[in-house]
């Protein structure tokens, strides 16, 4: 491929359900987009605006959907799908006075006040499906099983109650668009983007360590109308890298220092079901310890937070 083909960036900008007019993308100065696993996705688009034509246009008032996508000349896909949350205006060294518009993906709204109220009856799909609706996402939620007696938002954000749910259950959850999705986040999920070492991949610093691996993780709790001991287990992560070798972490583990096992009891739970999903929950999380990388890629729209990698010929 033409290497000056690579280095041209192609540009475009929908607002309101309507591409931007070829005057707004004549004042366009600069792009940014910053994506995070667990933060709103910003969306920065800073245009010059000497005659404050723009920062008091309709097409930018708050609220306003904004969609961004990006690619090599020719083939643009979308990248940022969001809602203006702010307008700014800057002046610049040289004079030049630049309209920044500020705006975030529809996760935002997941941050707005803190809520102290109680969930009765209910299983997690059945409370994140409803937080989505609250909220006017949709929800894409994958269902699970388990219901709650009740349980407690306690002067929090929608966001940090679901973020702490999701840690407790092994599930992800994350907003795309106009919908909150949720699943149980287990290996091989998905397609995988390749990422060449050279072409696309420009710096790759693997770490493995086998410190966290434990063949066990045991969940030690009480129920208080039986009068009994509850105990959760579970040995096996759903979320393990996978590599050319077909031995795990915990084997490595085991061959060098001897069986493990994780002992939680500062984890309160009421039954077995309940002490099972969190067991498991917390053995996801250790397995995928065993092998984490960091890297530089060439950027394009589908290497976004929560995608899956392959990263072949790299030992």
């Amino acid at each position: 491929m033409n290497r000056n083909r690579l280095l041209q960036t192609d540009c475009q900008i929908s607002l309101g359900g309507q591409n931007a007019s070829a005057a707004v993308m004549q004042a366009l100065m600069r792009v940014t987009i910053e994506q995070g696993l667990h933060l709103p996705s910003l969306c920065l688009l800073t245009f010059q605006d000497d005659e404050l034509a723009l920062i008091d246009s309709k097409q930018f008032d708050v609220g306003q959907e904004v969609v961004v996508a990006l690619g090599t000349a020719g083939t643009p896909k979308p990248l940022f799908d969001g809602e203006i949350v702010g307008l700014e205006l800057q002046p610049t060294p040289g004079g030049i006075l630049s309209c920044v518009v500020r705006a975030y993906d529809r996760s935002h709204r997941l941050h707005r006040g803190k809520q102290t109220r109680t969930f009765v009856q209910m299983t997690d799909s059945d409370i994140t499906t409803d937080i989505a609706r609250e909220v006017g996402l949709k929800p894409d939620v994958e269902e699970t099983d388990e219901v709650y007696e009740y349980l407690l938002q306690d002067n929090c954000t929608n966001y940090e109650f679901l973020r702490r749910r999701a840690k407790r259950t092994g599930t992800t959850f994350w907003v795309e668009g106009g919908q909150l999705h949720s699943r149980i986040l287990a290996s091989g999920t998905s397609t995988p983007i390749e990422l060449l070492w050279g072409p696309s991949l420009h710096h790759f610093h693997p770490i493995l360590s086998a410190r966290h691996q434990v063949d066990t993780v045991l969940v030690r709790g009480w129920d208080v109308k039986e009068k009994r001991e509850i105990l959760g287990q579970a040995s096996t992560g759903r979320r393990m890298v996978q590599g050319d070798s077909a031995v795990n972490g915990v084997q490595i583990a085991n061959n060098a220092f001897g069986d493990g096992q994780c002992l939680v009891v500062d984890r309160p739970v009421t039954t077995q079901a309940e002490a099972d999903i969190v067991a498991q929950a917390l053995c996801d999380e250790l397995s995928s310890t065993f092998l984490e990388a960091e890297g530089r890629a060439a950027g394009t729209s589908e290497l976004i937070p929560g995608a899956v990698v392959a990263i072949p010929n790299v030992g």
